[in-house]
């Protein structure tokens, strides 16, 4: 955000660039945080998602964190070459990738976790009150 910008200014932008805005910041800053680590916050959101549900395709992955597969990809190709997760093809359908956490990908989310728990405080009083409404802005609807 530019420093010059006002809050006036900001209550005249529209609620998605708010959102964008907000997004862009949170995982700027959750990248300082995990930088000692060397992991993104894009890295650690695969991560989570593979610890709750691997083994998983790349597709339905990437469905799972609302990005394409091709932007997956990327962050996936620098797990892989940590060793914190694996691909393995689906035999039959080459198009097909399963992806899985490795040991070393459960020590990185342990280490995390730590650095979470740090800002919890911290982020739990910036962002009271939010986390609801984000749920509900983004609770599937039917017809959309």
């Amino acid at each position: 955000m530019e420093p010059n910008t006002t809050t006036t200014e900001m209550y005249q932008w529209p609620a998605s660039q708010l959102l964008s805005i907000a997004a862009n910041m949170v995982s700027q800053t959750w990248n300082e945080r995990l930088a000692h680590l060397g992991i993104t916050h894009a890295a650690v959101l695969a991560l989570q998602e593979l610890a709750a549900e691997e083994p998983i395709s790349q597709a339905q992955l990437a469905a799972r964190l609302q990005v394409r597969s091709s932007t997956l990809s990327k962050t996936l190709q620098g797990l892989e070459n940590r060793g914190l997760i694996a691909r393995v093809g689906v035999r039959g359908d080459q198009r097909q990738v399963i992806v899985r956490l490795t040991h070393r990908g459960t020590e990185i989310l342990l280490s995390v976790k730590n650095v979470e728990e740090s800002f919890e405080a911290y982020d739990a009083r910036l962002l009271n009150g939010i986390r609801e409404d984000l749920v509900e802005i983004l609770r599937p609807r039917s017809g959309m």
